[in-house]
């Protein structure tokens, strides 16, 4: 597919797309944009036939030939069927699932779960040293407070975390405040 010149309709050259330059023809000011897949020089993938009995077949298309495997179940998967998340190769059933686009996307966006850490930090005296709630509970109901509305991560779409997590810590701040009025009272 060309891309021309609209004063002139000279092709463009693919080192014009994506920034500001001239027609070589008619030396209008252009702004092309375009997709990478556009000049891209890789082939789609196609699968191919199991020319011998020796090769692995995908779990999917058993006619296909394996070319990796799905870095969470190990089935062998076909280049139509492998799905790249990184370095690492999904199969579309580990991805519907959701099991490794946790892992993996989370990774690739860098989004902090807030829900996930303002429950632990709730959740962390209790197990381990109560008085560690004078820190913990004011970090956890604030961080619930304030990230409430924040997008959590691609594969959670519910909030209970976060109520969880603020009851928690309100039941420790009572629970401190109430102990340091006994303390003092006493």
């Amino acid at each position: 597919m060309l891309i021309t010149c609209p004063g002139c309709g000279e092709p463009l050259r693919p080192e014009q797309y994506n920034n500001d330059s001239q027609c070589t023809q008619c030396s209008a000011p252009l702004l092309c944009t375009a997709y990478p897949a556009l000049v891209r020089d890789k082939e789609i993938a196609h699968a191919e036939h199991i020319g011998d009995e020796k090769q692995a077949s995908c779990f999917y298309h058993p006619a296909k030939q394996a070319i990796v495997d799905c870095g969470h179940c190990g089935r062998f998967l076909c280049a139509l069927c492998d799905l790249e998340m990184g370095d690492v190769h999904i199969c579309p059933a580990c991805l519907s699932r959701g099991k490794d686009q946790h892992n993996v996307l989370e990774q690739k966006q860098g989004r902090v779960r807030y829900d996930m850490l303002a429950l632990v930090l709730a959740f962390w005296p209790l197990l381990l040293f109560l008085p560690f709630a004078v820190i913990s509970a004011p970090v956890a109901l604030y961080l619930t407070l304030r990230h409430y509305k924040t997008p959590l991560s691609l594969t959670t779409v519910t909030r209970w975390r976060f109520p969880v997590a603020a009851l928690l810590a309100i039941a420790q701040l009572v629970g401190i405040g109430w102990g340091t009025y006994f303390l003092i009272s006493l």
